[in-house]
């Protein structure tokens, strides 16, 4: 559910026509569009490097890094072709630099992986609180029911793509957590959801373009632990 989350980010709000004329121009706009600072790459490394982690977890793991460059490469191919009105350089330099990194971080021993994942993860959830992002545009000052910050303003649903990247941020830093050892899923979710909730309260008094709070994004987290650890009382696992 977390991959198929990190592949739902980055669907558009709307699926464009096929249109294989426009790509050359898309492809030339890439090329002459310059490189993306640091801030920009790294989430989008950082998201590749915990997919292949939990690709890492499944059957026959230990080809992750085949397993890894296969999803990138399809997931390059549909945004560099049908959706390359929407694709940037920062993703498509964030996959290379997490497929460039990714044999030598599966050779960390124990654990460590897992740590470090999770110590990148509590980060980025944090700079991706504190940095203006898409709800803010639409969604100013609290909004106390869950999910109700991420309904479109027409009323043609929900915001399908912000929904998927809060579920697979929220719910990789909980299961990182959890694969660490560093919590259980009941504990991870609710210290995620604690921490989430503190910055909402804290981006309340931010500058207008972030001045924007919502409970959609702890009930995400507690969800998150919920499920993670149902599923591993089911197993047998932690």
């Amino acid at each position: 559910m977390l991959a198929a989350a990190w592949l739902g980010s980055f669907l558009p709000a709307t699926l464009p026509a096929w249109a294989a004329a426009r790509w050359p121009a898309e492809w030339a706009r890439h090329l002459t569009a310059g490189w993306p600072g640091a801030a920009a790459v790294l989430p989008y490394a950082l998201g590749w490097m915990i997919a292949g982690a939990l690709v890492r977890t499944l059957p026959g793991g230990a080809r992750a890094w085949r397993a890894l460059a296969l999803l990138a490469a399809a997931v390059l191919v549909v945004r560099l072709t049908w959706l390359a009105a929407y694709a940037g350089n920062a993703e498509i330099l964030g996959c290379a630099a997490a497929l460039v990194v990714w044999p030598a971080a599966e050779r960390l021993p124990g654990a460590w992986l897992e740590r470090l994942l999770a110590a990148a993860a509590a980060v980025a959830v944090l700079y991706l609180h504190l940095a203006p992002h898409g709800a803010a545009v639409h969604a100013h000052g609290a909004h106390w029911l869950p999910f109700a910050d991420l309904a479109r303003p027409d009323g043609t649903g929900l915001w399908i793509a912000l929904l998927c990247g809060k579920v697979f941020w929220y719910g990789a830093l909980v299961w990182l957590l959890v694969a660490a050892g560093i919590a259980g899923g009941l504990a991870g979710g609710a210290g995620v959801a604690a921490a989430i909730a503190l910055v909402e309260f804290v981006r309340l008094g931010a500058p207008v373009a972030v001045q924007y709070a919502t409970t959609t994004d702890p009930a995400i987290a507690l969800v998150a632990g919920l499920a993670i650890a149902l599923l591993a009382r089911g197993s047998g696992a932690r």
